[in-house]
């Protein structure tokens, strides 16, 4: 049993008994493909930040719609593989230390919310960095 008290295994862990598991749709592709359906009318040329953008694959997916991408990253190993291997500018750290004048139309956070210190502070942060009618 994991710490929630439901058995895993399955897909099951955390999740409240007799719930069905989330059927995955092939047609999404999960995270690494969100970069095809995101559209804010901007020509598609978007100003994107990735936090926790591990080693850059959701980012250059990004880039290779001609977006401007910036990632941050707070481990070194996984900052200079989307630096070197996948050419995507990621600055090692966290949203918390990160800075700059930039900002931006879409600021991703796959699987990175659980994750946050402070979430209210984060959410705050994020705000200051979105464009006006930026997403997040």
């Amino acid at each position: 049993k994991d710490a929630g008290g439901f058995s895993g295994g399955d897909g099951s862990a955390g999740r409240v008994p007799g719930t069905p598991a989330p059927v995955p749709n092939p047609e999404q592709g999960g995270p690494q493909e969100m970069h095809k359906s995101v559209d804010l009318g901007h020509g598609g040329k978007l100003i994107t930040l990735d936090i926790g953008s591990a080693a850059g694959f959701l980012a250059k997916g990004f880039q290779e719609r001609g977006w401007t991408v910036q990632g941050i990253e707070p481990s070194p190993a996984m900052t200079e593989h989307a630096n070197t291997v996948e050419g995507v500018p990621t600055t090692n750290g966290s949203l918390e230390t990160f800075r700059t004048d930039q900002r931006f139309d879409l600021i991703v956070l796959a699987q990175v919310i659980a994750h946050l210190e402070e979430p209210t502070a984060a959410m705050s942060k994020i705000k200051s960095l979105l464009k006006p009618g930026g997403l997040v």
